[in-house]
């Protein structure tokens, strides 16, 4: 199917395109820019699908296939240096009725990464725990396929009410195809159900509950040499942790298949107020509950970690908006509480030869907060029919992680902080059925922080074996998050008009990042995309 499906890809793209006479838009231009629509309106950006209603553009559609061609050194622990991905992804808004607006997309990502050790997981950032093969000799090819369907409906029901929802589906296919091979099976599913209600023309109030759940079946194989012996480190934070050996039983099992299974819901609040027709504040405040485990209960199967965790959010645009000018700043902020707890379990065999596990409670082995924010400015010149003739932006990210990974009565504190600024420009020139559009952009980043800050709590027995750790990841990521690097792209869009509601696209967009003061990583890391599609 991977071999087929780039062929399918194609071929779907190609009847999107040709078949689009059948999706008419009344009025306005198809040529509207889908990413301004995004970000010039911040109920579109909500978790809450009654803000939908705000939808008051013209309706569209994109799809679009995709390439990407990655090198270079300078990449986290668990990236390829020498990786592609190609796909397919749509996107849709779609205002039925004076009361209803639809809004929908799916996406196919195919990726092959070589050279690729570190996390058996495809992103140890998502997870409380990680478990990587210690010998980087055995780094090795791997690939993923990643499906996406999505919807959303919001429907005014009175002059003031209007409700809606929204469903994300997704799942995803990983393996290592080199021993010590692993096998990942990844399901999400989002859902998000709430109301917004108009106090007056110039106060709205919005509410919804969201809910996340995240599985991921992680499997372990060796089809070569079946004498060798392949050795993890189960990581519990900043790479610290223990030495488990391939086999029967435990984190990387050959008999079974574990499942990580991660749970988060809770709810978000928006106050939006216009001040008036130009100029607007959105807010929104959320609130998550984050509970999992990985392992299942079992008489053959292991019940290994229990987490939890909560998170608040704020998300707020304040819009300047003028005839063909437009001003949004936006201001975003996180803030995650982590904790990690392993079982302590022994196995028996009763006296009928019948296998059990015996549970005798668990230990804290990790807690950690994460806080990011980012602040980020964007202006359109020479809006018309919902696209800009010139479009600039500049973005500023901020990461606080402080992690304490307990072994007693060894234990291991992280502090890391880090920050990026990245600016954009971009100028579009028009010409008859005939778009040209060519962007640059410009970025620095850079980080400080305590990598390791190793200890104990008292002192440890004689016989006590010290925790495992892994050097060489451990000082690739630090360098990854806090060298100061220069990032720079270009980026040129060519769309040409075929008929009043279709237009066709070719873009090309070049980055390279730097980082000089670097020992455990290469230097550079070099993107292209290439992608081609259409609107309609």
């Amino acid at each position: 199917m991977r071999f087929r499906s780039k062929y399918f890809l194609y071929a779907l793209l190609a009847g999107i395109c040709t078949t689009t006479t059948l999706f008419a838009q009344q009025a306005e231009s198809i040529d509207a820019d889908m990413d301004y629509i995004r970000k010039s309106n911040a109920w579109l950006n909500s978790r809450n699908a009654a803000g939908l209603n705000h939808y008051q553009s013209v309706n569209i559609s994109n799809a679009e296939l995709f390439f990407n061609k990655q090198d270079g050194g300078f990449r986290n622990y668990f990236q390829s240096d020498d990786s592609q991905d190609y796909g397919l992804q749509a996107n849709s808004y779609t205002r039925l009725n004076q009361t209803v607006v639809l809004a929908g997309g799916f996406e196919y990502q195919n990726f092959k990464g070589k050279n690729m050790s570190g996390s058996a997981f495809l992103d140890p950032y998502q997870n409380p725990f990680d478990i990587v093969e210690l010998d980087a000799a055995n780094n090795g090819t791997k690939e993923s396929e990643f499906y996406n369907l999505n919807g959303a409906l919001s429907a005014q029901v009175t002059s003031k009410w209007s409700i809606g929802g929204k469903l994300s589906y997704g799942a995803a296919n990983f393996a290592k195809r080199k021993d010590l091979r692993h096998v990942n099976k990844l399901l999400t599913m989002d859902v998000s159900i709430g109301a917004l209600y108009q106090l007056s023309k110039v106060v709205e109030f919005g509410a919804n509950y969201n809910y996340n759940r995240r599985i991921e079946s992680l499997s372990f194989r060796a089809y070569g040499n079946t004498d060798q012996q392949y050795l993890s480190l189960i990581d519990y934070g900043s790479f610290y942790g223990r030495t488990e050996l391939f086999g029967d039983y435990g984190y990387t099992s050959s008999q079974n298949t574990n499942p990580l299974k991660d749970i988060r819901q809770g709810g978000s609040l928006q106050l939006n107020l216009n001040f008036n027709k130009k100029v607007s504040l959105f807010n929104e405040f959320s609130y998550e509950d984050r509970r999992g485990f990985f392992g299942e209960e079992g008489t053959s199967s292991i019940l290994l970690t229990r987490h939890n965790g909560s998170g608040f959010a704020y998300n707020g645009q304040l819009s300047v908006k003028a005839d063909d000018i437009e001003h949004h700043f936006t201001l975003k902020g996180k803030y995650d509480f982590l904790e990690n707890k392993e079982t302590i379990y022994r196995r028996e065999t009763t006296i009928g030869e019948v296998n059990r596990i015996v549970y005798y409670g668990d230990r804290n082995v990790f807690s950690g907060e994460t806080i990011n924010a980012g602040l980020s400015y964007d202006i359109y010149l020479g809006v018309k029919n919902s696209r800009p003739k010139w479009a600039a932006s500049l973005t500023v990210d901020y990461m606080v992680k402080d992690q304490s990974t307990d072994l007693y009565p060894y234990y291991r504190d992280q502090k890391i902080n880090s920050y990026q600024i990245y600016g954009q420009l971009s100028r579009e020139y028009q010409k008859q059925k005939d778009a040209f559009t060519i962007g640059l952009g410009m970025g620095y980043g850079a980080g400080s922080g305590e990598m390791a800050i190793d200890g104990t709590a008292t002192k440890p027995a004689a016989d006590h074996m010290a925790p495992a750790t892994m050097t060489q990841f451990l000082n690739q990521e630090y360098q990854f998050l806090t060298a100061a690097r220069i990032k720079g792209n270009v980026m040129v869009k060519y769309t040409r008009a075929v008929q009043n509601n279709l237009s066709a696209y070719l873009k090309l967009n070049y980055a390279h990042t730097y980082a000089g003061d670097v020992t455990f990583m290469g230097n550079h890391f070099y993107s292209t995309n290439v992608s081609v599609g259409c609107n309609f």
